[in-house]
């Protein structure tokens, strides 16, 4: 950061979720292999992860790893896939840009990208990048031989935690992680002071804009109208509300949904779709957000 506020850490993505490329660098099997500095092309979103993942805590308020453009709404990656992709990217707290052809942007690639919850991480005041706390190799393997399971987590300003579970397997997995490792960063062997307390767990993809509401918008004529329909919708408006001032509000728009609770030095289990990621926001519990239309 004493040179930039942000710089490319990889060689160029491409819209691949997790395929080898001999064009990609000059070692797709070990991305952190620390020889490896041909930058190249061809970079899946997987292999960029694994390139990040040990240098991960160099990202801080001023300077920020810069994990390249996004690829949601190109076509070659399913749904899940993008929304993993794009999520990862607001918690590692890369740049959003989008790669995309705004003028023919489907509905589900809008419905991505417009979601406050999964922006709120990026652009949440603590400014610091999650860290990958656990990686399992030991899972089904596709046609390339690729296939593994991470656990993502990092802190946030309000004292709340980012924790993603990342399926990058060939099959649905059942996936699982104590508090004494989502919060390792604190202290390891369970010694952290928050694995001593019991956290609601928010679900940061369950409010996802309906296609039908992405299609209305796309489909309309003229920016009055698409600023109705937004209106309309109550969906949060980074212009009138700053994320840092909604996060501090507690706005419940950037919160996602509550859909259970780990009891101290307890562990948050889910089923995970392959290649796909669940996102979630582990808040103290007792802590409540405000209703949008209450503020």
């Amino acid at each position: 950061m004493s040179i930039a506020n942000a710089w490319r850490m990889s060689g160029d993505i491409y819209d691949s979720f997790s395929r080898p490329d001999d064009l990609c660098g000059c070692d797709t099997n070990n991305p952190t292999n620390p020889s490896c500095i041909a930058p190249g092309t061809h970079c899946s979103v997987l292999f960029i992860l694994n390139k990040v993942a040990p240098f991960a805590d160099r990202s801080i308020p001023g300077g920020w790893s810069d994990l390249d453009m996004l690829e949601v709404g190109h076509g070659g990656m399913t749904d899940e896939e993008y929304k993993a992709h794009f999520a990862l990217w607001a918690a590692l707290k890369s740049p959003l840009m989008l790669g995309n052809d705004l003028r023919i942007m489907s509905p589900s690639a809008l419905s991505i990208v417009n979601n406050p919850a999964i922006i709120a991480l990026s652009q949440d005041p603590h400014g610091r990048s999650a860290q990958r706390v656990s990686r399992n190799l030991n899972v089904p393997k596709d046609e390339y031989g690729v296939g593994e399971t991470h656990v993502w987590s990092g802190k946030l300003h309000n004292g709340d935690q980012v924790v993603i579970f990342l399926n990058a397997a060939n099959e649905d997995l059942d996936m699982s992680a104590p508090l004494s490792e989502i919060f390792v960063s604190k202290g390891p062997g369970g010694s952290a002071p928050q694995v001593k307390q019991a956290w609601e767990v928010h679900d940061l993809w369950v409010n996802r804009m309906s296609d039908a509401d992405a299609q209305s918008i796309l489909k309309a004529s003229d920016l009055q109208t698409r600023a109705d329909i937004f209106e309309k919708l109550r969906w949060y408006n980074a212009t009138e509300i700053p994320y840092e001032v909604g996060l501090e509000q507690g706005d419940e728009r950037l919160f996602g949904q509550k859909v259970g609770v780990v009891e101290a030095h307890g562990a948050w289990s889910a089923k995970v779709s392959r290649h796909s990621a669940k996102v979630y926001r582990f808040r103290g519990s007792g802590i409540k957000s405000k209703r949008h239309d209450e503020l």
